[in-house]
């Protein structure tokens, strides 16, 4: 009886070849999951940060109205969005961040390096918001676009001339690519 029990739990047991089996056809899975998965790390850092650029947008129109002053919102290092952005009361007549002086609302920090600012349009290095809520230049639609030739994703953030920001997704950095 005792030799007819030892028999049936030795039967239950994975041999190592059968455990080594399906550890090689798990890592050959991954291997295959892996590319994909980078595929939509890169899509979802892409939408991030422009979700962010539009968010940071909306928080200086409604801090311009609740201040009755110019907010900037504008890259951390000149004329490179990759860089970081910030969001601040402008307290002084430059649209330069002085510590101390302008007030900073938000902060974005740099871009991960394989999100790329394809473009900036229509002298869009800063974005100022006047106190009536309203863009202080003039420009035609200011663009910046984040993208990734890996993955030939883009996000178009469109600015209009009156401050009405906008997310466009498109399979190219091409301006035309996303209608006004």
């Amino acid at each position: 009886m005792n030799a007819d029990l030892g028999l049936r739990y030795a039967q239950r047991a994975f041999t190592l070849i059968e455990l080594l089996v399906v550890v090689a056809l798990v890592a050959i899975l991954m291997s295959l999951a892996a590319p994909s998965m980078q595929s939509v790390r890169t899509n979802l850092a892409i939408s991030d940060s422009a979700s962010s650029l539009y968010l940071s947008i909306q928080t200086a129109q409604q801090s311009a109205l609740k201040f009755n002053r110019s907010v900037v919102v504008s890259p951390v290092i000149a004329g490179d969005w990759s860089s970081g952005w910030r969001v601040f009361v402008r307290r002084d007549t430059d649209d330069v961040y002085d510590n101390g002086v302008d007030t900073l609302l938000s902060f974005q920090e740099a871009l991960p390096a394989f999100v790329s600012v394809d473009a900036v349009t229509n002298a869009c290095e800063n974005i100022v918001v006047t106190g009536s809520g309203f863009m202080r230049d003039a420009f035609n639609n200011c663009r910046v676009i984040f993208g990734s030739a890996q993955t030939k994703s883009y996000k178009h953030v469109i600015i209009s001339k009156i401050g009405r920001a906008r997310v466009c997704t498109s399979s190219s950095a091409a301006v035309a690519s996303c209608s006004e």
